[in-house]
């Protein structure tokens, strides 16, 4: 039986005006390394392209001992975002899915899936177009719904990163079918944490919980009527990317640990995500 299982997209970052700067990413496989480097037993399942990309990208997971027995080598590409920094801060100005863009669940992944403690879907996998944006720098499409309804099926333990959509009718879509929702907010934005999570907790199960990134303002998590924080810690950055998928994978990891202590899930959580802080690339 596995700790965690991450599901979705893998990709390779490759960074604007270097020389060669290219990692291995992807939201699911960041938060399947992040949860190994935390001693989880953790399984990864995705589309690879039978591309040199796609090889090395399953050759640095299986580096970190993340098991990817069951994924399938398509014939075509393996996906790609371009990334640019701008004072250590990542923006995505390009994205390509590659063999991903049909994303499904095999029958033999069914039986993992039933058994493990958490089954992490990534948001970015398969896509269908709509009109929802997350900035004005990234073209967001909506995810198929069909794939979490297939995983709600047989897990009801699913957690899910929403980034940074706070798109009421998006979230409230896919609210019923998950128990541990991850959304970022900028402080700068105009919504304020406690009342956006006001206005949507009630779209989730009882007993999930919303936990809400704040960059510089730390972190919070809602269970119910229940609020717990966490102040950021200081570092110096080098490159944000990956950053909420580390304190994604260290937060499911300590929540299997502590068994659901989310003071503890976020500081653990959070001193992951500052080491990303200090590093570029997402692992």
């Amino acid at each position: 039986m596995f700790d965690i299982v991450s599901i979705g997209d893998n990709c390779v970052d490759i960074y604007k005006n270097t020389e060669g700067m290219i990692f291995p990413g992807g939201n699911a496989v960041n938060v399947s390394i992040h949860s190994r480097r935390e001693k989880m037993k953790v399984c990864y399942f995705g589309f690879f392209g039978n591309d040199k990309f796609g090889e090395i990208i399953r050759e640095n997971i299986l580096e970190e001992k993340v098991n990817i027995d069951y994924c399938r080598v398509l014939k075509g590409q393996t996906g790609y975002t371009i990334v640019e920094l701008k004072n250590g801060n990542r923006f995505f100005i390009e994205d390509n899915l590659g063999v991903q863009i049909n994303f499904y669940i095999p029958s033999d992944l069914q039986e993992i899936l039933s058994s493990s403690k958490i089954n992490f879907y990534s948001g970015f996998t398969s896509w269908i177009n709509t009109n929802i944006a997350i900035d004005q720098k990234f073209d967001i499409k909506k995810i198929d719904l069909d794939v979490l309804k297939k995983i709600n099926g047989i897990s009801k333990n699913i957690a899910f990163d929403f980034s940074d959509i706070t798109d009421f009718d998006f979230i409230k879509l896919l609210a019923p079918y998950i128990n541990l929702a991850f959304l970022s907010i900028d402080p700068s934005s105009n919504h304020k944490p406690k009342n956006f999570a006001e206005k949507i907790i009630n779209f989730f199960r009882k007993g999930s919980v919303l936990i809400i990134t704040m960059s510089k303002k730390g972190s919070i998590a809602f269970i119910g009527n229940k609020i717990v924080t966490q102040n950021q810690i200081e570092a110096d950055v080098v490159d944000t990317l990956g950053c909420g998928d580390a304190f994604i994978g260290a937060f499911l990891s300590e929540y299997i640990k502590s068994e659901g202590d989310i003071k503890k899930c976020l500081l653990r959580g959070t001193q992951v995500a500052t080491e990303e802080l200090k590093r570029f690339g997402a692992w």
